[in-house]
């Protein structure tokens, strides 16, 4: 059969085009937003992770000073949370408690520390015992006057000095010269716990953590301890890593029994010694 045959329109039955048209654009509607974004923060300043340079100079400056020779009232206050301990001290003297100066003479004689020995409280009638012109008598006027400038120090009203305490059980001997009372918070304060409010130290105190504390007083007090303890703190660190590295390099059985015993016994000397200085 014949192919079949294609029929197209005719040229005369399509529409002409009409150059004459005009063209209009028109907008599209804006899209309808769901949700509205709020307006983004203005950029916080950048916080300075390091002290300025002076102030690291003053801070190594003031750690290294210490009290004119006597005897001092000091108040020990901590403050704990997750991962350290901070203590109270004077931002112009870092490297102690906060104190105030009882008398120039820094020991305590026999009949001073018995009538200490015997308080309870600050306020009760025994503190009105001693004679006057007796040793018992001008420390107990000695006491009443350093008690109330020390609360003064730390901003607590003094009218919350009898529910405080003595520390009587020894007097703290820092140097040759200077020695140091305690005067205690109720038990229940004399560590914040986590949780609990801490309140912010005055103007002129700092609440520091324990370990830079004790680094700076040691220095300060007793250099030749520190220096010793940090020469055995780095060399028991490299011991540790050896027997470590021993332990994983042993191969026979008596190799790895040498190398455990070994390695067991520098644990128990980092141990002790943490357990010595209390970290």
């Amino acid at each position: 059969p014949p192919p079949p045959t294609l029929l197209l329109p005719s040229p005369c039955l399509l529409p002409a085009p009409s150059a004459s048209l005009p063209i209009h654009l028109l907008p599209s509607p804006p899209y309808p937003c769901s949700f509205s974004c709020p307006p983004a923060p203005p950029p916080a300043p950048p916080v300075s992770l390091c002290c300025p340079p002076q102030e690291k100079l003053a801070y190594h400056r003031q750690s290294q000073a210490v009290p004119v020779p006597g005897l001092y009232l000091g108040y020990l206050k901590l403050c704990s949370s997750v991962d350290q301990i901070r203590v109270l001290v004077s931002s112009q003297l870092p490297n102690i408690l906060c104190h105030v100066r009882v008398r120039s003479n820094q020991h305590v004689c026999r009949e001073e520390w018995e009538w200490l020995q015997r308080l309870t409280r600050l306020e009760e009638p025994e503190l009105a015992d001693p004679c006057e012109g007796s040793p018992e008598g001008m420390f107990q006027k000695e006491l009443r006057a350093a008690i109330p400038e020390l609360m003064k120090l730390i901003a607590i009203p003094l009218q919350q000095v009898k529910e405080y305490r003595l520390y009587s059980q020894e007097v703290l001997e820092f140097a040759d010269d200077l020695s140091f009372l305690l005067l205690l918070p109720p038990s229940e304060e004399v560590c914040t716990a986590p949780g609990q409010v801490t309140p912010c130290p005055r103007s002129g105190l700092l609440t520091m953590p324990l370990q830079s504390f004790e680094l700076v007083h040691f220095l300060s007090y007793d250099k030749p301890f520190i220096s010793l303890y940090c020469q055995l703190s780095a060399l028991l660190e490299l011991d540790l890593l050896l027997s470590q590295q021993a332990l994983r390099e042993a191969f026979s059985d008596s190799e790895v029994v040498a190398a455990k015993q070994r390695h067991q016994q520098v644990q128990d000397f980092t141990q002790v010694s943490y357990w010595a200085t209390g970290d």
